[in-house]
């Protein structure tokens, strides 16, 4: 892999984007169909336009109580390896970095 630097040799820290989803838990919990990523962790870039709770697990259900993602917000988290997203109260876009 080779990095991005600036004009004196300077690693840039930036990530690209990669593979997108969107996963609706408007109605109830719903998660990725897949695990994010088999065999590493991965960045993932979460973003919601409505204030929505996430979980994250092997078989993850989000739940009222659950990690609070506020409407608007732009998280980046690091997703373990064998791992899914689910969300409940909106929708969620999920955007894996490279």
């Amino acid at each position: 892999m080779k990095f991005i630097t600036d004009i004196n040799g300077n690693v840039i820290p930036a990530l690209g984007l990669g593979t997108a989803q969107e996963i609706d838990g408007t109605s109830a919990s719903a998660a990725t169909a897949a695990v994010i990523h088999a065999t590493e962790n991965k960045i993932c870039r979460l973003a919601c336009a409505a204030d929505v709770r996430i979980a994250v697990a092997a078989s993850p259900t989000a739940v009222a109580t659950g990690t609070l993602l506020p409407a608007g917000a732009v998280e980046y988290l690091v997703i373990p390896a064998a791992m899914k997203i689910a969300v409940l109260g909106g929708k969620l876009s999920i955007t894996i970095m490279v």
